[in-house]
């Protein structure tokens, strides 16, 4: 990940999200085709967006 400050005239600012898929019965719910699901709508989103994932 790039450590990025942004700036414009009167600021500054670097903002991490922190996202949480919050599972009551994680077993058998994050499978492959779920986890395929997720990492190609964050790089979608990521190609869209000025923005990064970890």
């Amino acid at each position: 990940m790039q450590e990025v400050v942004e700036k414009s005239s009167h600021s500054a600012w670097q903002i991490h999200y922190h996202v949480v898929f919050a599972l009551e019965y994680s077993r058998g719910l994050l499978d492959e085709s779920i986890v395929y699901i997720i990492v190609t709508t964050a790089k979608e989103i990521e190609e869209r967006y000025d923005i990064e994932f970890e």
